[in-house]
């Protein structure tokens, strides 16, 4: 391969340049720097020089701006973020760079419209500021955030100072004592804008003198070509990977022994983060080492997260079980609290993030009452009886999880952003893909017989398709589909023989193998969604609503929480609709107090603005005990605007306390109506 080398010196000149150009321009941690571009020399080169004079810098998966199509994430990372400078290298980020940067904030990168070339920063001669602004870099000091996808909000952006990223390759060099004297060499192409790629390898060769070769491939089928060709010229010391990329290389090596024997012939640590190896995997790869060199070069894995930096806790691959992740590296503090019937990891040390950048009230949800960091994860003993084998994972508390390519999948807006689309066909959905490929969907009809029926086929099909389409990566897109119509038990327990059943395909462009599988299961049954169990159609309440100026900001856009009024004046109006009586009508009339809100969160899609008339569609989707869903959609003309989600509880006064509230059962004939809409005269 070509490739373009820099040496430790070479970089050093470059940095300072690049620095002094950053200080003349005033950027700062009010102000910092933006990188949008992947991984490659220009990005290294600016990171480096933001950390040589204390200037923090975010760097931003390039997905965000070339492939979502509402860039709704990178407006909000812009918004949070208020950057100073953006780096962007490639005509590709134009779309993106005229959507979100605001106009005064200078754009640099190469082959950008109206962009600074990023030559021109190099030709900056370095001063004594620099050298000033060096001295002043301290642990305290912001080096970069790392943004990181909340389950149902916008981005977080993790606070990452100079002492978490010393720290935390302090750590790394105590499990991997073998660095001090053998400087490593990785073929990495992990994401720097991902704390495994961008704090713990890229640093990790920093930190140690080493080599670090820039693998411009992904592990995908299609994409792999370039790393086998590099791997035929580097061979590693370390290969940090995740399992999806362990899982396509060992089909290479199998391929070709010679390679095998080449990848092997210096590697010292094959390790895999991010998502869970299969053990299969796992015996593959020992299997492969061992063809290669006489012996088992033992697999290394560990757990952390972008709020530590990312080590926390790792092995020492003298268990041989995946899974298994050994113990909290030298410096990290580790606790397991009880949470439920498990037992969740709870992390202190210097590598652990002060918090969330402009968000104190996540911050302050992120950490207990100890100032231990909660990440969210369940961790059991392999052995309680001898604590030094350490510890294995035991699965995340909430419900998101990673696919096997360590890609993050939000559960919970994915879900009600399918119900949604699926309306009024499908009552409930589960998400399913842990560690899996991509994602699979359980969809639980309303009515059993539109898991057979071509017409509902045909739209969930229809629904896919554009859903696959517009998908920003494989975080959204769902590639195959199952009915669930089989019988519950008391217990909550399925007939699983009903899964099983033949079922017809619906194809899917670019899905995995490019199809979705709608897979009929056994008949009856249409789960918790109404009180009678039996599965209908919910009542549906449309209203038309003109977006008045007090209801905008002063550029004439909707104010978000206008939306939420809306939702609320919606959901009072779909049970007038369905009762026919106004709501002090129906408090009276079935003796409660109100049916008040517990959770809502909305979806925003195209702004609304100052005289759009917009139709809010607003339908009950879920029908329990005493609480219920309320879905709303904002239609203007054919396109949605903007989802509203709520759960409302139906409460009476409390027969102890009449200053208190509590819940009671819906009233059957309420139900009934929520479901049917009103009684026709």
């Amino acid at each position: 391969m070509d490739w373009r080398r820099l040496t430790y010196g070479q970089a050093m000149t470059a940095v300072r340049a690049v620095a002094q150009a950053l200080l003349e321009r005033g950027v700062s941690a009010e102000r910092p720097v933006l990188i949008l571009s992947g991984n490659g020399i220009e990005h290294a080169l600016l990171g480096l020089a933001c950390l040589h004079v204390g200037v923090p810098y975010a760097p931003i998966s390039p997905a965000y701006s070339l492939v979502s199509t509402d860039l709704k994430r990178l407006r909000e990372i812009v918004a949070l973020a208020t950057p100073g400078l953006v780096f962007a290298s490639g005509a590709a980020y134009g779309r993106a760079l005229d959507a979100v940067v605001l106009p005064g904030v200078e754009i640099v990168g190469d082959g950008t419209r109206g962009a600074t070339p990023f030559a021109t920063l190099l030709r900056t001669t370095g001063t004594t500021f620099v050298d000033a602004a060096a001295a002043r870099v301290g642990g305290d000091t912001l080096a970069k955030l790392l943004f990181t996808s909340g389950s149902t909000g916008a981005p977080k952006a993790v606070i990452t100072t100079h002492g978490m990223l010393c720290s935390n390759q302090a750590m790394i060099g105590s499990v991997f004592e073998f660095l001090a004297d053998e400087p490593p060499v990785l073929l990495d192409w992990l994401p720097w804008s991902h704390a495994f790629g961008g704090n713990h390898n890229f640093n990790l060769v920093l930190f140690n003198g080493g080599t670090l070769f820039i693998d411009p491939s992904r592990p995908v089928p299609g994409q792999f070509g370039p790393t086998m060709q590099a791997l035929r010229e580097v061979a590693p010391t370390m290969h940090l990977a995740v399992p999806k990329a362990w899982e396509e290389l060992a089909g290479q090596l199998h391929a070709d022994p010679a390679l095998n024997v080449k990848f092997h012939s210096r590697l010292r640590v094959p390790f895999y983060a991010a998502a869970s190896l299969s053990q299969a995997v796992w015996d593959d790869l020992a299997r492969l080492s061992r063809q290669a060199t006489g012996r088992v070069v033992p697999m290394i894995t560990g757990l952390g997260s972008t709020e530590t930096a990312p080590m926390a806790i790792c092995s020492d691959g003298s268990d041989g079980r995946a899974g298994h992740i050994g113990c909290p590296v030298a410096g990290v503090q580790l606790k397991l609290a009880p949470v439920g019937d498990k037992l969740e990891v709870r992390i202190s040390g210097p590598n652990v993030t002060p918090g969330y950048w402009r968000d104190p009230g996540r911050t302050a949800a992120a950490f207990d009452d100890e100032g231990f960091y909660r990440m969210g994860d369940a961790l059991a003993w392999v052995d309680p009886n001898r604590p030094g084998r350490g510890l294995r994972f035991d699965g995340r508390l909430a419900e998101d999880f990673k696919l096997n390519s360590g890609t993050w999948v939000s559960v919970d807006p994915l879900r009600a952003r399918l119900i949604a689309a699926m309306a009024p066909d499908i009552r409930e959905i589960v998400v399913a893909g842990h560690d899996r490929d991509a994602i699979a969907v359980l969809a639980i009809p309303f009515d059993p017989a539109a898991a057979t029926d071509p017409d509902v086929r045909a739209r969930i099909g229809a629904m896919l398709t554009r859903l696959a389409a517009e998908a920003g990566g494989t975080a959204a897109r769902v590639t195959r589909l199952a009915f669930l119509t089989a019988a519950f038990d008391r217990r909550g327990r399925s007939d699983r023989q009903g899964l099983r059943q033949p079922g017809g395909r619906i194809t899917v462009p670019g899905g995995r193998r490019g199809s979705a599988l709608c897979q009929s299961a056994a008949a009856a049954r249409a789960g918790r969604a109404n009180p009678d169990g039996a599965g209908r159609l919910m009542f549906m309440h449309p209203r038309n609503v003109t977006i008045e100026w007090g209801d905008c900001d002063p550029a004439g856009i909707v104010f978000y929480p206008r939306y939420f009024a809306m939702f609320d004046a919606s959901t009072a109006a779909l049970f007038a609709a369905a009762t026919g009586m106004t709501k002090r009508q129906m408090l009276r009339h079935y003796a409660v107090v109100g049916f008040p809100m517990v959770d809502t969160r909305a979806s925003f899609h195209v702004p609304g603005r100052f005289g759009d008339v917009i139709r809010i569609e607003t339908t009950v989707g879920v029908l329990r005990r005493s609480s219920f869903d309320v879905a709303h959609r904002i239609m203007r003309g054919d396109t949605l605007a903007a989802e509203g989600f709520e759960t409302r509880v139906w409460a009476g006064p409390h027969p102890d306390d009449p200053d208190r509230i509590k819940s009671v059962p819906l009233p059957a004939e309420l139900a009934a109506r929520l479901a049917d809409g009103p009684k026709q005269q």
